[in-house]
């Protein structure tokens, strides 16, 4: 477990971690003042973030014929239904009880890390989750926003660091706050030291992200033989901060898997800083404190005047 708390004093970020642990045993034998030990011998699995996925667009393929049951002696044909359902426990969890806090002592010298607690704690046999703290220390962040308005409306405030600390941080939860304000709870990757570290802080609405169809031509003329639809979206950006901010904004085009279908991008303004081979665009902004921008880019898809496209706007 880990609490991340941002401070921020004189234009100076500060990320502080509390590097804790939940520890529960069933044995049957209460741990009276014992040594505490953890490891990283077996570390958790390690968690994911979101990404923009490909945009796909194909013909459009019609449903296949359904079969009618087939009457009079023959067996009747039955259609089954596949349900996934998650099986989920609906037990409240376990009470977590808080232990002295003691920093850790680090051991690395084999293949595994093992953190040896100082002084002694009591864990009884009831399955009940103690908490344990094993380190608590301080990071320098480097600080920037990042949207993908087709997703969200918004900028999410984004810290990137690296684990100079001598630990091991294994896969689990952490919970961010900035100052005093609890922001959410976030999965965290093994991260070794010397290792990256990229945290989303939650949205600031200081500064906005307004995205817009505003063009959705259909060509009447066929051109080469080819049907074209040209399609132009508007994205605002504002900075209300008292501050200069630096924003990463990503977009897409969509990403044709037929040969018949061409997608080009027609213009940009400004000019997107990366057009990757799955069609992702990307733009980097310096926006000063109550700068404004806006984005226009256009892009068509041509594709056989008889053919039906899924995955375009309306």
């Amino acid at each position: 477990l880990y609490d991340l708390r941002l401070v921020e004093a004189e234009g100076n970020p500060s990320l502080q971690v509390g590097y804790l642990a939940q520890v529960s045993q069933t044995t049957g034998e209460s741990w009276e003042a014992v040594a505490l030990t953890l490891s990283t011998a077996r570390p958790a699995l390690a968690g994911t973030l979101p990404e923009l996925e490909p945009w796909i667009i194909r013909p459009y393929q019609p449903p296949a014929p359904v079969m009618r049951m087939m009457a009079g002696g023959a067996p009747q044909v039955k259609a089954r239904a596949l349900r996934a359902e998650a099986a989920m426990l609906s037990e409240a969890p376990a009470e977590v009880k808080d232990a002295e806090i003691a920093t850790a002592t680090v051991d690395s010298s084999g293949s595994a890390v093992t953190y040896m607690l100082p002084g002694a704690v009591t864990i009884p046999p009831d399955g009940a989750q103690r908490k344990v703290t094993i380190a608590q220390f301080s990071l320098t962040p480097r600080l920037d926003y990042v949207s993908a308005p087709k997703l969200v409306p918004a900028a999410y405030r984004r810290a990137k660091l690296a684990n100079l600390s001598p630990y091991t941080w294994l896969a689990g939860a952490a919970n961010i706050f900035i100052g005093d304000e609890f922001i959410g709870i976030t999965p965290l990757e093994l991260i070794p030291p010397q290792g990256e570290i990229e945290l989303y802080l939650g949205s600031d609405d200081r500064l906005k992200v307004e995205r817009e169809l505003l063009r959705r031509d259909v060509d009447k003329r066929l051109i080469g033989g080819k049907r074209q639809l040209t399609f132009g979206y508007q994205i605002k950006l504002e900075n209300l901060l008292p501050f200069k901010v630096n924003l990463t904004l990503h977009d897409q085009l969509p990403l044709a898997q037929h040969e018949a279908i061409k997608v080009r991008l027609e213009s940009a303004e400004p000019k997107p800083a990366e057009v990757s081979e799955l069609n992702l665009l990307r733009w980097e902004f310096a926006l000063a404190a109550q700068e404004k921008r806006t984005v226009r880019f256009d892009f068509s898809v041509e594709m056989p005047p008889d053919m039906i496209v899924n995955g375009l706007p309306a």
